[in-house]
């Protein structure tokens, strides 16, 4: 790939390329996309960057100007990187290849990484991270589905799928080794299941009672029908 292939693949991108929908209706992985974005940073040197009183040295420019979003200065937005309209992004940061919906907000100090999947009217709360991956390619990012809430302080990893209208409440990490427990069945999921609260909890150890292993507890399950702030909030406080 070189530089002119590089940039045309760079306005694909920002024109959704990414986003890929399988027979099932499942958010896929786009492999051969990961594998041109790694290419992307063969084809261009590093150069110095200025923006305000800011100066960086980088491979990949930023976005200075997207129609139909609004993100706040502060923001560092890669080229690459796609959003619909509506989207809001606050002092925070967008890697390469990331997708952001429609009427979604990145709040300030969050983190959307290289490749990770962020739904329509989603709230990424302040020094979150919805984790992207570049390699291996055939590694999944982080997914999140539409109408999901994340809480402040959260860490989705990759490969971590959060389903429509879950919420995380804040300081929720979920990694690829973090049991994701229903509190009320005890069933364990390797994904968020859709319309779940989430939050941050730890359980027993087998092999030290007196030890205690980080998880993450589904306490109950969220209507849509009314899925405002002040719902949410309440939700959030009513966990008995």
């Amino acid at each position: 790939m070189n530089k002119n292939e590089a940039l045309e693949f760079l306005e694909a991108l920002e024109s959704g390329a990414e986003k890929i929908i399988d027979k099932n209706n499942n958010y896929a992985l786009n492999v051969e996309n990961k594998s041109k974005i790694v290419d992307v940073f063969k084809a261009f040197q590093t150069n110095e960057f200025e923006c305000g009183p800011f100066v960086w040295k980088d491979k990949i420019p930023l976005r200075t100007s997207i129609a139909n979003i609004r993100f706040v200065p502060g923001s560092v937005v890669r080229r690459g990187s796609y959003f619909e309209n509506g989207v809001i992004v606050m002092p925070a940061f967008v890697n390469i290849g990331a997708h952001v919906g429609e009427n979604s907000m990145v709040d300030s100090f969050a983190t959307i990484g290289s490749c990770a999947y962020i739904g329509k009217r989603c709230h990424i709360s302040s020094s979150s991270v919805i984790a992207g991956v570049l390699e291996p390619v055939s590694e999944k990012p982080a997914i999140i589905e539409d109408d999901v809430f994340v809480g402040a302080q959260c860490l989705v990893s990759e490969g971590i799928h959060v389903k429509y209208g879950a919420v995380l409440a804040a300081g929720v990490h979920l990694t690829s080794s973090t049991k994701i427990i229903d509190r009320e069945t005890g069933i364990e999921y390797d994904h968020v299941p859709a319309c779940s609260l989430v939050v941050p909890g730890s359980y027993r150890s087998t092999l030290n009672e007196n030890a205690f292993i980080n998880c993450a507890w589904i306490v109950k399950k969220i209507d849509l029908v009314d899925r405002h702030s002040t719902s949410i909030n309440k939700a959030l406080r009513d966990l008995n």
